[in-house]
């Protein structure tokens, strides 16, 4: 039945029907990498942590929704970043495009300064800290970020540039801290 103008459950993805809207039928070729649980009984917006594996046999944890989003193998991915290593994450701000970033590292002093040659702004780091565990934050706070209202992957003027898909528009979600950051993802996941 509807009332005060709710859709139905199936089609806004708040319940799974087998077949239709659950992720082995929208997104087969990430249920082939779903290891230990069922593909059929989450949809494609679900913010389930479960673990992966890529064609390459590397093993991750993240949540279902930074998969349909685009997030791939943290290991394999181009930006270099392996989470067997120490790690930083770091937050910047750049005001002339009104554009915010997280991101993480390997080589602060490396990455920090090709981001600042663009004109970004380090607001803070923190690490050296567990690789995975960094990527982890990294993952969650982008997801809190998704799901609350922050316009991320917003091109700058300049189009496309290094980490524009982890850069959000000030406006549309204001933050002074990756502490900040960290206690709204912590108290998310409390609730």
């Amino acid at each position: 039945m509807r009332t005060k103008g709710t859709g139905c459950p199936y089609c806004s993805g708040a319940k799974v029907l087998a077949g239709f809207n659950d992720l082995a039928t929208t997104h087969p070729e990430l249920s082939n990498e779903a290891v230990g649980w069922d593909t059929t009984k989450y949809s494609a917006g679900s913010g389930q942590k479960v673990f992966w594996k890529c064609t390459e046999g590397h093993q991750w944890a993240t949540r279902i929704i930074s998969r349909t989003n685009g997030s791939g193998c943290p290991t394999c991915s181009p930006m270099q970043y392996d989470p067997n290593e120490k790690g930083w994450l770091y937050l910047l701000q750049h005001d002339d495009w009104g554009l915010m970033q997280i991101g993480i590292t390997n080589q602060p002093d490396k990455r920090l300064a090709k981001h600042a040659r663009l004109g970004w702004e380090t607001i803070e780091t923190r690490g050296p800290m567990d690789g995975a565990i960094t990527r982890g934050w990294e993952t969650s706070i982008l997801d809190y970020l998704r799901r609350n209202g922050a316009k991320i992957g917003v091109e700058s003027s300049q189009g496309k540039f290094d980490g524009y898909s982890e850069a959000w528009l000030t406006d549309s979600f204001p933050v002074k801290s990756i502490k900040e950051l960290m206690s709204y993802v912590e108290k998310d996941e409390e609730d």
